[in-house]
């Protein structure tokens, strides 16, 4: 097994031992990195043409390893599978190097949380265990005038990388949304459920396709609150992609003017707009990335902004409108709330 990126060969020799060599005409600093430590147990500055070195993998002590290839301004990552001996290319253009120095792409989320007191922690966790050396998370939440989500929130022990909001009026998620969208310090954005839990692939599946597309909408498996969601017989594909849980380019969703200020329905009215204003988008209804827990308190079973209920029917009605006019104007402005940092 092989594996050739930028005139860089990466091989097994008869011993199980890795050989890199530069056939390029580039000089680089090469680690070779523990995945949980991020240790290097091997590494080389000025790493010249034609020069080459070798590593037993047994070093890493983990079942696979990093090889980072770093320039002054980029950085190439490349991914052994000891067991496996398979070389994978995980580089992209969304983690950069800074004179020799990485710098990890950050994405922010987005949580609008009201009485999600009993999720929000397990939500929470998901999204941290996604971040990588690489891959780093930003996660704003915004609580909807909500005391028993800011009591669970505030006792809990929230990690750095957490930002807290607090809303003084019960505004619903897209207003919070918008509000936090330009907070964000990452170049994109997912906008995230408070009781759903994120799936160990959701960040490399994002980053895979928001390079090439502006908007990411994600797939999931359902499950009932209350059953095993570790037991794979307890969840079943959600036949559709869930417009409340997507990932955008922050300054694709910031021209747009972001979500109208309605209490339900204005992700499918934003989903149509944005697309209608040639927005590129992709659906991944078939590579699910998230659980989507349903219980009776979620905006889609609550009595007030249920699929029945007549708030549904009003704002069914407007984009049954826009439909048939196949006029999506943008609101005048990005609509955002008051709220106050409280972490």
């Amino acid at each position: 097994m092989e594996l050739i990126v930028k005139d860089i060969k990466f091989l097994i020799d008869e011993k199980g031992f890795i050989k890199v060599e530069n056939h390029s005409k580039s000089t680089f600093n090469v680690h070779f990195k523990n995945p949980i430590t991020d240790y290097s147990f091997y590494a080389q500055h000025n790493f010249g043409p034609n020069t080459w070195c070798i590593v037993d993998p047994k070093q890493a002590e983990a079942d696979f390893l990093y090889i980072e290839i770093v320039y002054s301004e980029e950085i190439n990552i490349v991914k052994y599978y000891i067991k496996e001996n398979v070389f994978e290319d995980i580089s992209t253009p969304l983690i950069k190097a800074s004179n020799f120095d990485l710098v990890p792409n950050t994405t922010t989320f987005i949580i609008a949380a009201y009485k999600a007191q009993n999720f929000i922690i397990e939500a929470i966790n998901s999204i941290n265990a996604l971040s990588t050396r690489y891959q780093k998370v930003e996660i704003l939440i915004g609580v909807d005038n909500c005391f028993h989500t800011t009591k669970k929130l505030i006792e809990s022990k929230l990690s750095e990388n957490i930002k807290i909001y607090f809303f003084e009026e019960n505004v619903g998620p897209y207003s919070i949304f918008n509000t936090l969208a330009e907070k964000a310090n990452g170049s994109s954005i997912i906008f995230f459920g408070a009781d759903d839990v994120a799936m160990p692939n959701l960040l490399e599946v994002f980053n895979k396709y928001i390079i090439d597309y502006d908007m990411v909408r994600f797939g999931c498996y359902a499950f009932q609150d209350g059953v095993d969601h570790t037991n794979p017989e307890n969840l079943h594909l959600h036949p559709v992609v869930v417009g409340g849980c997507k990932g955008i380019k922050k300054d694709k969703f910031l021209k747009l003017n972001g979500y109208l200020k309605w209490r339900a329905s204005a992700d499918d009215e934003f989903g149509r707009r944005a697309i209608s204003k040639n927005t590129s988008h992709i659906d991944l209804e078939k590579e699910p990335t998230f659980l989507y827990r349903q219980h009776p308190a979620s905006l889609s079973n609550n009595k007030r902004t249920n699929l029945r209920s007549i708030l549904r029917a009003v704002y069914r009605g407007i984009l049954t409108d826009k439909i048939n006019s196949k006029n999506f104007p943008n609101p005048e402005k990005l609509h955002t709330e008051n709220c106050v940092k409280i972490y």
